[in-house]
């Protein structure tokens, strides 16, 4: 039989393993990026659990010997950089179920089936293009249920700077829309223009072809009639 001081001792490990394994998982990891490069990581996420993405980038102006904050508002590179996120099912095939810019540091992810999951970031500039600088990117991931949720200050300020930052994009979007209905009609027009062209230039080829053929048939029938007058 166990000893009543081990058998305390026992529970006490069980409780903590168990207290343990109830906190969300965190890990803060930060890695150095050269131009133009991505990184990818691992997470093994259960069904409907969150991954919350705590990141701060920083891009060097000089080679990497100084790092500057980009996602820090009162930044003073001038660069709108940001972090691209890709999340994709190991287990399926790596089936993309996740692509999104990152927003006002963070990024955030429900995992619809439970597995492993590879997470793949990319900093880039402005709508899409690789950022060409050297860049440290520290980030601090959390797993777990919606309580990890709990842990950003000033929310209503951030859910602000989100609406901020939802509304420029969608005014980048449209401008790009308007810009892409503008091309695509002169386009049209100038097409319209090529194809009316080209038409008109093979009826008078057909014209001229019809007048040649009727000057040779002319001239070979009075070629003919003088034959035979002679």
């Amino acid at each position: 039989m166990l000893s009543r001081s081990l058998l305390t001792a026992t529970i006490t490990t069980l409780v903590g393993v168990l207290l343990l394994g109830a906190q969300p998982a965190e890990a803060a990891v930060h890695f150095y990026l050269e131009p133009g490069e991505s990184k990818c990581f691992y997470e093994d996420l259960a069904r409907n659990s969150l991954m919350l993405i705590k990141y701060k980038l920083e891009v060097s102006a000089d080679g990497g010997r100084n790092y500057i904050d980009t996602t820090n508002p009162n930044s003073p590179t001038g660069l709108d950089a940001d972090v691209f996120f890709t999340v994709e099912e190991t287990f399926d095939n790596n089936h993309m179920v996740g692509s999104q810019l990152g927003s006002h540091a963070d990024f955030l992810f429900t995992a619809f089936d439970g597995g492993e999951h590879r997470v793949c970031l990319r900093p880039q500039v402005g709508p899409g293009y690789k950022l060409n600088q050297k860049a440290r990117l520290t980030l601090d991931v959390s797993t777990g249920d919606k309580s990890i949720l709990d842990k950003g200050e000033a929310k209503g300020e951030e859910i602000q700077q989100r609406v901020q930052k939802l509304t420029q994009t969608l005014r980048f979007l449209k401008n790009e829309y308007q810009v892409f209905r503008h091309k695509e009609a002169i386009f049209r027009d100038l097409s319209e223009d090529v194809n009316s062209g080209a038409v008109k230039w093979i009826i008078f080829q057909f014209v001229v072809l019809i007048g040649i053929c009727y000057f040779q048939l002319d001239t070979l029938k009075t070629f003919f009639v003088k034959q035979k007058v002679v």
